[in-house]
């Protein structure tokens, strides 16, 4: 059997031409790959803190004093904007993030064939960035998730800007990228990657462009210290977003190990394609090897080996596999290798046992049910080390300004916000919450001894106990 290689091509090509049935084609192939998460209530810690805060940020607290993390404020916008607007639940926000994604593939696309002209290598760009998106780690919504979007569109709007030598572009490149900024810090490297590309792209005008692009992207920044000195919150501001990081990256160098032992589990079966590139325009091929680079250096910095921080390299990846397929002339190997390549990111999924992980029973919402089958609205609550998104469901606020619920019990988060956080629990009990959920011992022995004695067990699901404070309750 042969393959009708100008068949092929032609379905290639109409595809490519269709830019809504395209920009529709990579939207629904998203959220397919994504579906299976979207009715599950916890996927990731993280997630559920942005929701928890965003809520009670737009219901009236003050930001970084009343509910706190140290977050960029932009994660906590994104989520609050889309509440605001009536997207409240958890399925619809991983709907919406998904949509948001396929979005992003289109711009890869896009990208990928500005730089090729291949319809091909810019349509296996954007799947092989929606096939990356169905990881585990990536599943549920992160600050990767939303500050991916406004590097690629800044990326991508960038490039036209280089290419039409059209300052006004870069400036809205930056400005983009500055978006993604304030949604987490670490984008300062694809901001440094974008501006080396003007260099090398750019023939005339070179610092005037870099000039319009910098300003570009200090503009959101510059504006969100405005709004917290204008509010009167400056200094909650300026410890969270100047002071702590910094104590927080501070970690072992073993942590580098693993980072690079996840980058050849991760990785290296998709770059095995990149040998290819050797016949490519070697000045497009230098940029996206230093935007590959300048993102692998941002998920090294922090010394930490979460698994959300590789959502960062997505899109590079992803760019730089496309690509390669441009170099190739037998277009027959194109339509062997794309659904390799396809199937060796679908096995990487298997092994984050995406599938055994929502095989299991969802028992944060058999918990969540429960209690609001039975708190009053006069009644409080505290998550303790269950899952914070309880707030969130219950429509309770914390009791604490620190929405996660391992803040209060591991050392390394309270010296990195400098707090006490036995006095940060004796402030809890003193407000005496109705309800309280702990999964197991909660960590910290001297309070699992005070809700040994003033709270009684409601119900168990599993390792997982329901307690509800005792009518007298004794002081410690």
């Amino acid at each position: 059997m042969t393959i009708n290689n100008n068949s092929f091509d032609n379905i290639i090509e109409r595809l490519d031409k269709n830019v809504i049935g395209l920009l529709l084609f990579f939207i629904v192939c998203m959220v397919i790959v994504r579906y299976s998460s979207f009715s599950k209530l916890v996927i990731g810690h993280d997630e559920s803190t942005y929701l928890e805060i965003a809520r009670e940020w737009f219901n009236g607290k003050t930001l970084y004093k009343d509910v706190i993390d140290i977050k960029p404020v932009g994660i906590y916008g994104v989520f609050g904007f889309l509440q605001f607007i009536g997207i409240k639940s958890i399925f619809g926000l991983r709907l919406i993030s998904s949509i948001f994604l396929g979005l992003g593939a289109f711009s890869l696309n896009r990208l990928v064939f500005r730089w090729s002209k291949n319809s091909l290598a810019s349509l296996i760009t954007g799947l092989v960035f929606v096939f990356l998106h169905s990881f585990y780690f990536s599943l549920d919504i992160n600050t990767e998730t939303y500050f991916t979007l406004f590097i690629v569109f800044g990326i991508t709007l960038g490039v036209i800007g280089i290419d039409q030598e059209n300052k006004i572009k870069l400036f809205l490149a930056g400005l983009l990228i500055g978006l993604a900024f304030i949604i987490k810090y670490l984008a300062i490297m694809e901001g440094l990657a974008f501006g080396v590309m003007i260099l090398l792209g750019l023939k005339r005008d070179k610092g005037k462009s870099i000039a319009l692009f910098v300003l570009g992207g200090i503009i959101p920044f510059a504006v969100v210290n405005v709004c917290f000195w204008l509010a009167g919150n400056w200094e909650a501001f300026y410890f969270v977003t100047y002071l702590a990081p910094f104590k927080y990256n501070a970690s072992s160098n073993s942590s580098y190990v693993v980072i690079i032992e996840r980058m050849v589990l991760f990785f290296l079966p998709v770059l095995v394609i990149v040998p290819l590139l050797y016949k490519a325009n070697k000045k497009t091929l230098l940029l996206i090897s230093i935007w590959l680079i300048c993102s692998f250096i941002a998920i090294l910095l922090p010394k930490k080996p979460f698994s959300h921080y590789w959502i960062q390299m997505f899109a590079p990846i992803s760019v730089i596999v496309g690509f390669s397929f441009s170099v190739l002339q037998n277009k027959a190997k194109s339509v062997i290798i794309l659904p390799i390549i396809i199937l060796l990111v679908l096995i990487g999924v298997r092994v984050n046992k995406m599938n055994t992980h929502f095989a299991k029973a969802d028992s944060a919402k058999e918990v969540i049910d429960y209690i609001v089958s039975i708190i009053k609205p006069s009644e409080s609550f505290f998550c303790a080390n269950f899952e914070q998104v309880a707030y969130y469901i219950l429509k309770k606020d914390s009791p604490t300004p620190y929405i996660h619920k391992s803040i209060l019990y591991r050392d390394s988060h309270q010296r990195t916000l400098a707090i006490d956080g036995k006095e940060e629990l004796l402030k809890i009990i003193a407000q005496e919450p109705t309800y309280i959920t702990v999964r197991g011992n909660y960590p910290v022995a001297w309070f699992q001894e005070y809700l040994n004695t003033n709270y009684v067990v409601l119900k168990k699901f599993g390792d997982i106990r329901v307690l509800k404070l005792c009518q007298k309750p004794n002081s410690l």
